[in-house]
């Protein structure tokens, strides 16, 4: 059972990797494009480079959760089956209407994204149903011509998409997409929050991501009810982790 509930996360880790690879925005070129909701204090810029494994899971290791927690750092084998396991699920997806079958390539090509790049994830301590509330994944070695092209195809795809339903080995979800300002002190930052309904009951998620020094990072926190606050934590958490990066 518990190897079970940790394949179960790492497939979970592997969804928000797929995410961060295929739809992490773009650095901004100038301050004009940089703009924010509320003003914070921008960070330093680090030469865009691909980074190591070890360089990444360092990050993780110094970071905490939005409560000042240590996160839990995925085990590379353990996230690497996940992965595996997250693309066998998304070649059987089925997304309606087809003409945002897509956004299901967007999942796939995420994955696929990761073959040859360096990654790693770790979650916040489990709750009372052992679930962790937040997640927070790091890619590195995308192409910047990569992160705009995939930047500009999902941004299209939000507008056009903001409504799908989602079928994946006999399982239907309904997900409804909004895209929300964010207050991040990494240039570009951008929101999105995921209501999903299914058998299992709703679930909303709020994803931050962002790119700097060649490292796509993403932050997802899964809510308990308070979004706007939960969405702070989820920027907050991103930024301390970009702050590393050097």
């Amino acid at each position: 059972m518990k190897n079970a509930r940790r394949i179960v996360l790492a497939v979970s880790a592997a969804a928000v990797l797929s995410v961060t690879a295929c739809s992490a925005p773009a650095p901004s070129a100038s301050p004009e494009a940089q703009a924010q909701p509320v003003q914070l204090p921008l960070q330093e810029s680090a030469a865009f480079k691909k980074r190591t494994e070890a360089e990444l899971t360092a990050l993780l290791k110094a970071a905490k959760d939005a409560d000042g927690k240590p996160f839990t750092v995925m085990p590379a084998a353990q996230l690497k089956k996940g992965v595996d396991a997250a693309k066998s699920m998304a070649s059987s997806t089925k997304v309606t209407p087809a003409e945002c079958a897509s956004a299901s390539a967007s999942f796939s090509g995420g994955l696929q994204a990761l073959t040859g790049a360096s990654y790693a994830a770790a979650t916040s301590p489990a709750n009372k149903q052992g679930v962790p509330a937040q997640t927070i994944s790091l890619v590195s070695g995308l192409s910047e011509e990569q992160l705009n092209a995939d930047l500009e195809k999902n941004a299209t795809q939000a507008e056009k998409c903001k409504n799908v339903t989602v079928e994946v080995m006999g399982q239907k979800v309904e997900a409804s997409v909004e895209k929300l300002d964010v207050a991040s002190a990494v240039p570009g930052a951008i929101a999105l929050k995921t209501v999903t309904k299914s058998g299992a009951g709703e679930s909303t998620q709020l994803l931050v991501a962002a790119v700097k020094g060649g490292v796509a990072l993403s932050s997802l926190y899964v809510s308990t009810g308070d979004a706007a606050e939960e969405l702070k934590k989820a920027a907050a958490t991103l930024d301390t982790v970009a702050a590393g990066i050097k």
